[in-house]
């Protein structure tokens, strides 16, 4: 009898699992019916919002004006596909692979792409405002006048990405790689660059007023022209900068390192140079009208063509 009653539970255990499998495969089923019908709305309407095309693939499909508003492609593959003047507001990309895809003049504001594969994206005047590109890989990416205005990039990885005109101004860059990236008149206007790797990136007549600098790594970058007022670059690491003609009106450098920055006709009106490190720097024709040097090394500076009068020296080496 006890042999019997263990043989009837595991028939209904049995029974259950095959219920619950029967239960999973159905739904499966179903979502796939569901995501090739979404499919097939989009290639013949060019619209399927708020759609489930979550792991679809439409490699280099021509969607160029498609309104994927809202929709869920949460990791698709979409490599090399033509999302040209699409509408892809809010949509739901994390994971995707996207790689080679062409997003030229499309709205994008407020979608998602943590962790998405974007290498060699083309984002050319694109409106990206509070994207989410934490994790993601934007290696060879083009922004070239796109708007990223409050957009997150923790994490992500810019290497060699084309930055000219692109607006990122209040995005979050902490954890960014930007090695080999570049580009004229980028807008960085209270962007957190903090603790970020930045070395020998050029950024000619960049806006960086207001950003958020501290301890990020500068060394060999070369900001030419650019725009620095009210910045904070508490702790930084600057060796070797180019700051040609920057302007640095009020910027915080408290304890930076300097060394060989080149600060040639830079106007450092009102900055704070307190306790930083400035051997073998070049202020040969820079403003220096209020600018804090206390406690800072100015040994071997090169202070030709400039009125220290109106700057406090106090406890500088000099």
């Amino acid at each position: 009898m006890k042999s019997n009653r263990v043989n009837f539970r595991m028939l209904c255990l049995l029974s259950s699992i095959l219920l619950v499998l029967n239960s999973l495969y159905a739904t499966v089923e179903q979502q796939n019916i569901i995501e090739q019908q979404n499919i097939e709305k989009l290639l013949k309407t060019k619209s399927c919002k708020s759609c489930n095309l979550s792991s679809v693939k439409l490699t280099g499909e021509d969607l160029r004006g498609v309104n994927l508003n809202e929709a869920d492609l949460r990791g698709a593959s979409l490599e090399g596909a033509n999302f040209q003047d699409a509408n892809l507001r809010k949509a739901k990309l994390q994971g995707a692979k996207l790689r080679g895809a062409n997003f030229q003049g499309a709205n994008l504001e407020g979608a998602n792409f943590i962790n998405a594969k974007l290498e060699e994206a083309n984002f050319q005047d694109a409106n990206l405002e509070g994207a989410n590109f934490e994790g993601a890989n934007l290696e060879g990416v083009n922004f070239q006048g796109a708007i990223i205005i409050r957009a997150d990039l923790r994490g992500a990885d810019l290497r060699r990405a084309e930055l000219r005109e692109a607006n990122f101004e209040g995005a979050d860059f902490r954890g960014a790689n930007f090695e080999g990236a570049g580009g004229e008149n980028v807008k960085f206007e209270r962007a957190n660059l903090q603790g970020i790797d930045l070395r020998m990136v050029t950024l000619i007549n960049a806006d960086f007023r207001n950003a958020n600098f501290r301890e990020a790594t500068l060394q060999g970058a070369n900001f030419l022209g650019a725009d620095f007022r009210w910045a904070d670059l508490i702790g930084a690491i600057l060796i070797g900068v180019n700051l040609s003609g920057a302007n640095l009106q009020g910027a915080k450098l408290r304890g930076a390192n300097l060394q060989e920055v080149d600060f040639l006709g830079a106007d450092l009106r009102g900055a704070n140079f307190e306790g930083a490190g400035l051997r073998g720097v070049n202020f040969r024709g820079a403003i220096i009208k209020g600018t804090d040097f206390r406690g800072a090394d100015l040994r071997g500076v090169n202070l030709q063509e400039i009125d220290l009068s109106g700057a406090n020296i106090e406890g500088a080496k000099l």
